[in-house]
């Protein structure tokens, strides 16, 4: 089971869980150098979708900096409907 299949699991309509990711151009998701996975867009769409949630809020952000520079990330909202 997915992390994603997991959370619609035990949402209740109308439940929503917020987070943030390192972000990846592109598509899928890979674990970079620091060894922190990174997410695309696309696959967090893609992902929530399979799961059954709804995308309430998708913004680039920087949840961290790291050696005193920010990194590229997104604040991901989803809903259970």
């Amino acid at each position: 089971m997915s992390v994603f299949s997991a959370v619609a699991k035990r949402l209740r309509p109308g439940g929503v869980i917020l987070f943030t990711v390192e972000r990846k151009a592109g598509s899928g998701y890979e674990l970079g150098p620091k060894r922190r996975y990174r997410h695309s867009e696309t696959y967090i769409r893609g992902e929530a979708d399979r799961s059954g949630l709804e995308v309430a809020g998708l913004l680039a952000c920087s949840p961290r900096t790291e050696a005193g520079v920010p990194v590229e990330g997104l604040a991901v909202a989803l809903e259970r409907p």
